[in-house]
């Protein structure tokens, strides 16, 4: 009929967005963001953490200020979609759609490049968490943080000012309790941004893909026209003993490397850390390569090292290293103690 009638609230934003969803989907499978497609929309979605990182990516915010005004992101969300922008953004989006994996205090960088002239810069991190307890006094079970670092030095953590305000402010700290984090810039300057990820906390097992205690994540940036990076530190999982006996075999363990990747064995008598072929790893310098070889398809090798009797009473660090696609790989430290 010729009848009208207008609604809102829940009722109306799910509907809404569930539709602004499919049409993403379809985007998705047209493959206009330079991402892979399989043969139907189904088969070519990507994570429910990506999708929900590209609408907030591209929303239209609501203006409000102070922590007490009805449209603060935890009254009203972060905005309404916007398919248009996401579309005109389609060749400026910086992807990972949970293809990077973190172990507890793990990390992974990426420089990206931002071009002059750009009225905005957003950066969204998104993770699923494994689900808590209603009764903790601290409902979430991981903790992943981002932090954004401009050419000229400045740092931006996720949702750091946008409790009060819709643009981020420089400084603050680590956030530890959302599941999502923005990172929203204004008139940003041209040139090189960093984002990092940090695993801080993973206390349960939110990759099942692996055998490991790990957690994975989405991350959109734009707008960008080129990136390098995602050297991922503490990636790979080692494990090993904490004591050895000198002329007995003691095995060492690791998996969540790039598979098929050259692996190398490194100790040092530190952990104070050392920056080699411009990777922050946690052994110091010097840094010995005790063995190399090759991972598995899975990424994981096990192998059996025998100290000599010339090593009993002495301590090494040892970490594990890989290289895969011009980047570098390491693991978490190991003491060993040689009796």
């Amino acid at each position: 009929g010729d009848t009208y009638t207008s609604f809102g609230g829940t009722s109306g934003a799910t509907p809404i967005v569930a539709g602004h969803l499919g049409l993403f989907y379809e985007m998705w499978h047209a493959g206009i963001f330079g991402n892979a497609t399989g043969t139907d929309v189904f088969d070519s979605r990507p994570h429910q953490t990506t999708a929900k990182a590209m609408l907030l990516n591209s929303t239209k915010q609501y203006s409000f200020s102070g922590s007490n005004h009805d449209m603060t992101r935890v009254h009203q969300g972060w905005g309404r979609p916007d398919l248009q922008n996401m579309y005109d953004r389609r060749n400026q989006f910086f992807i990972v759609d949970e293809t990077a994996v973190l172990g507890n205090m793990g990390q992974t960088s990426w420089n990206l490049e931002v071009p002059a002239g750009e009225a905005e810069f957003r950066a969204t991190m998104v993770y699923a968490d494994p689900a808590g307890s209603p009764s903790a006094s601290v409902h979430r079970v991981n903790d992943l943080s981002m932090r954004v670092t401009s050419p000229t030095g400045d740092v931006y953590w996720g949702n750091a000012g946008l409790l009060t305000g819709t643009i981020s402010v420089t400084g603050g700290l680590s956030n530890t309790l959302d599941t999502v984090e923005q990172v929203i810039v204004l008139n940003p300057q041209a040139g090189t941004w960093a984002v990092d990820i940090f695993a801080d906390e993973v206390n349960e097992d939110a990759h099942l893909e692996t055998t490991q205690v790990d957690a994975d994540f989405a991350l959109v940036v734009s707008p960008v026209t080129g990136s390098s990076g995602g050297n991922t530190v503490n990636s790979i999982q080692l494990q090993g003993p904490t004591h050895a006996w000198p002329n007995n075999p003691a095995l060492l363990t690791w998996s969540n490397a790039p598979g098929l990747s050259p692996w190398y064995l490194l100790t040092s008598a530190s952990s104070a850390g050392s920056t080699q072929y411009g990777h922050e790893f946690d052994l110091a310098d010097p840094i010995t390569i005790q063995l190399q070889g090759t991972n598995d398809a899975t990424g994981s090798q096990s192998l059996y090292v025998t100290p000599s009797s010339a090593l009993s009473g002495m301590v090494f660090f040892v970490e594990v290293a890989a290289v895969s696609s011009g980047e570098i790989y390491d693991s978490n430290v190991i003491q060993v103690t040689i009796m």
